[in-house]
């Protein structure tokens, strides 16, 4: 379960050098095809730089560091701006995030759909939003890998191995237990997808604790299950989260800046999305798919997988009010 380092090398050949915000210097690519719509409506006093590379086509997004990097490059100067107090510490899947952020942006680029936004008094919504949004998701994906990487090369420094075995080997069978039992549970079964997804040895110490809190509040649907169920694994997996913490701890000396930029493109992502999907309910309450187009960005965050993306059964226009009304 260990975290894999950042898989998205860049491909082909180098066209200029440019430095990271993760303060290295990387190289960029040439990439061919359009960008992301510009803007047309009223200027605002911060306009939103130029988009990054061509986004991919519709289906499942996959992720693309060129696209992560430079969207993240051109949006610094935006996610410097913000408060450092009111900043929102991350506390969903980023990835499953940033996935779900990129199909609303795809949804609300559908011409007549975004009109409808557009049509809108700037005093009650910002067009930029539109705009800002797919670029925010790849810059939080791309934060995310990051980090991802750096935290398991602090893991892999610190954490021993007969722990990381002795950990890894309860996790697996704790939750074929859970998973043969209680998978379909009404209760239990939303907490047992959730613990299915995650990678590295914070998210292991975190499943653990999950999986013991599941073995106390289920031990009557459990404890039958003479292949995997054992009576003390709920204790053993609290201890050794436990040790997986504090090893974590000590090998935190901390690359700050990288936290801080998780929380700032986390913080404005979060008020972006919120923006448009707040108005998009609004616009679509007629519409009986709404909620399922239009799902809080938290609730995407703690899915186990992407969500499947409904189209609104009329985008074209507004459904005409009930007659009652």
């Amino acid at each position: 379960m260990e975290a894999m380092p950042d898989d998205g090398h860049l491909r082909g050949a180098p066209k200029t050098a440019r430095t990271s915000p993760f303060g290295k210097t990387t190289e960029r690519i040439q990439r061919s095809g359009p960008l992301v719509p510009p803007r047309s409506g009223p200027p605002s006093s911060q306009r939103l730089p130029a988009a990054p590379s061509a986004l991919q086509p519709a289906g499942t997004p996959m992720y693309d560091a060129v696209a992560g990097e430079q969207a993240l490059l051109l949006l610094m100067p935006r996610l410097n701006t913000l408060s450092a107090d009111r900043l929102e510490r991350p506390r969903v899947d980023l990835e499953n995030a940033a996935v779900g952020a990129i199909e609303l942006a795809r949804l609300v680029r559908e011409p007549t759909l975004r009109a409808r936004f557009r049509a809108l008094p700037p005093s009650e919504f910002d067009p930029e939003w539109l705009d800002l949004l797919e670029p925010l998701a790849w810059a939080l994906w791309h934060v995310h890998r990051a980090d991802r990487a750096a935290n398991a090369a602090v893991a892999s420094a610190v954490v021993p191995v007969d722990l990381s075995e002795a950990a890894v080997e309860l996790e697996r069978r704790m939750q074929t237990c859970v998973e043969y039992h209680l998978s379909d549970h009404p209760d239990a079964g939303p907490k047992v997808a959730f613990l299915r997804v995650g990678t590295g040895y914070r998210d292991l110490a975190g499943d653990l604790m999950g999986y013991a809190e599941l073995y106390r509040d289920y031990r009557d649907e459990l404890c039958h299950d003479r292949k995997n169920y054992r009576e003390g694994d709920a204790d053993e997996a609290v201890l050794l989260a436990t040790r997986l913490f504090e090893a974590l701890a000590l090998g935190q000396g901390g690359d700050q800046h990288r936290l801080a930029l998780r929380d700032r493109t986390w913080t404005l992502l979060a008020r972006c999305y919120e923006e448009i999907a707040a108005t998009g309910r609004w616009l679509l309450r007629h519409d009986p798919n709404v909620s399922s187009f239009f799902p809080p960005l938290h609730a995407l965050g703690r899915s186990g997988g992407v969500r499947k993306v409904i189209r609104p059964s009329n985008a074209l226009g507004l459904p005409p009010p009930p007659a009652s009304l």
